[in-house]
């Protein structure tokens, strides 16, 4: 910054700063060398920051925003090429450098508005969820009230509206509900009680939902399947009696090892909780 404007006063009283030919750049020659050289000094090392950060990126949003911003320093490369090129007197690149710099402001708002769209996609994405889950969470807590770790709403629109803390927990908080009454709730599976879940599993023809598409194997929907009679069941049994069963089997550990395989997971649950019947309860022995 200091040597382009030490370039600058020293030259006499001149005009705007342009290149018009390579024989009278204003205010003079080394003057637009060094603002290239340094304009294409940063664009290169920028494509080359985002070129190989961009590959080794694990999230495909931020790969994305790279290779986008990576594309528009090259562009921008591309006008400072043509400014070079005038600059020695060729004026056939010139027209191309209108053409480069659209390119680079569009390719840099590209990358600016990844993380944006990413952000959106994900809120709706967690929205759709949520409301997806909410019949199977209602069923739980109504029989597990002690889980709730904020008061109920009386339905998804009012529990939406008017969230209990940040939005972006709301999906994550009704999964750690859900979660917490199965654990409460498996006192209440008998051998009986998941036996006939599992013929309801086994005979149930294949539907593909949304959930089912990222559940990785058909095990995991046959599980869920299996889960969603089990809750049915013992909501049931709780219901009709405070006494629970002495020859329990655990079905907790069914599920997923991730917040996005869980999701997926209980929403498939959720939705077969809705087509799926309830299984007469089992006097405890």
């Amino acid at each position: 910054m200091a040597g382009v404007v030490v370039l600058d006063t020293v030259q006499p009283p001149h005009g705007p700063h342009r290149i018009v030919d390579g024989s009278s750049p204003t205010p003079s020659t080394p003057y637009w060398l060094l603002i290239i050289a340094t304009h294409m000094t940063a664009n290169a090392l920028c494509v080359a920051v985002c070129l190989s950060r961009g590959r080794q990126c694990a999230p495909g949003f931020l790969r994305a925003a790279l290779l986008l911003l990576g594309s528009g320093a090259a562009m921008a490369g591309v006008f400072w090429l043509c400014a070079l090129s005038q600059l020695l007197g060729h004026a056939g690149a010139a027209p191309l450098q209108p053409f480069a710099l659209a390119l680079h402001g569009l390719l840099v708002a590209a990358a600016l508005s990844v993380p944006g769209i990413h952000t959106a996609r994900r809120t709706l994405t967690d929205l759709r969820d949520w409301w997806l889950v909410w019949p199977l969470w209602r069923d739980l807590v109504e029989v597990c009230p002690q889980v709730l770790l904020s008061p109920r709403r009386s339905s998804r629109l009012k529990e939406n509206l008017w969230q209990h803390g940040p939005g972006r927990l709301l999906l994550y908080r009704k999964l750690m509900e859900i979660r917490d009454a199965i654990l409460l709730l498996d006192k209440y599976v008998t051998p009986e009680l998941l036996a006939q879940a599992r013929a309801f599993a086994a005979d149930r023809p294949r539907r593909r939902t949304r959930a089912s598409a990222v559940v990785s194997s058909s095990a995991d929907c046959h599980e869920a399947a299996v889960i969603a009679v089990v809750l049915k069941g013992a909501r049931a049994a709780c219901l009709a009696t405070d006494c629970p069963s002495r020859d329990t089997v655990p079905i907790a550990r069914i599920g997923a090892d991730t917040l996005p395989g869980e999701t997926a997971f209980l929403v498939e649950v959720a939705c077969i909780c809705r087509r799926a019947p309830t299984p007469l309860p089992h006097p405890p022995p």
